[in-house]
């Protein structure tokens, strides 16, 4: 649990920094703030890169004098959805800084980042947003990224019913204003 924790803290940062307020998450924001290049796996195949690392992405490293670079690369074969959670996922192993500390290096590490920052649960809750075809839609996100989601509903309920929000929750709400969640709310309605 301290390790998640730590997670949603990295998470809160970037959002915070970059003041971001509402769903989806545009993933394009914090690559410019953050120098953060992409690449296609075709673009990179074509440069000698070899891109038999994964079928859906991964993040390659440059040294240059202001420092290290990265380059998410995504396989643009697979749907705009899918490759959004590629570069939330990529993302998630630059920030949880697995490239300087290789040993750390794990993908269920970058998942649970990929799921905060795209699909805050606390926020979903809060929402009431907890069916798989809304959270797809109002997180941008595909319907099995949406699925994986879902899991984590009955254990927040079952936590929330006991003990409340946990600070970490109250962060997220804050983080995606009242004003959205009212918005949200009407749209439902209507």
């Amino acid at each position: 649990q301290w390790r998640r924790n730590q997670i949603k803290d990295v998470v809160l940062r970037v959002l915070k920094l970059l003041e971001i307020h509402s769903l989806p998450v545009i993933l394009e924001s914090i690559l410019k703030y953050y120098h953060i290049k992409l690449r296609t796996m075709e673009y990179v195949s074509s440069k000698g890169i070899d891109i038999s690392k994964s079928d859906d992405g991964f993040t390659e490293t440059q040294i240059s004098k202001e420092g290290v670079r990265y380059i998410i690369i995504y396989n643009e074969k697979h749907s705009r959805r899918r490759i959004r959670w590629t570069i939330a996922h990529e993302l998630g192993h630059i920030f949880l800084g697995h490239f300087e500390h290789p040993e750390t290096s794990k993908d269920s590490e970058a998942n649970y980042f990929a799921q905060q920052l795209l699909m805050p649960l606390a926020v979903l809750d809060k929402l009431d947003c907890c069916e798989r075809n809304l959270i797809s839609e109002l997180c941008d996100v595909s319907l099995s990224s949406a699925d994986i989601r879902l899991n984590g509903f009955q254990r927040r309920k079952n936590y929330k019913s006991s003990f409340g929000n946990t600070h970490h929750d109250i962060k997220f709400i804050k983080q995606f204003n009242e004003m959205f969640i009212h918005e949200f709310a009407l749209e439902i309605c209507a």
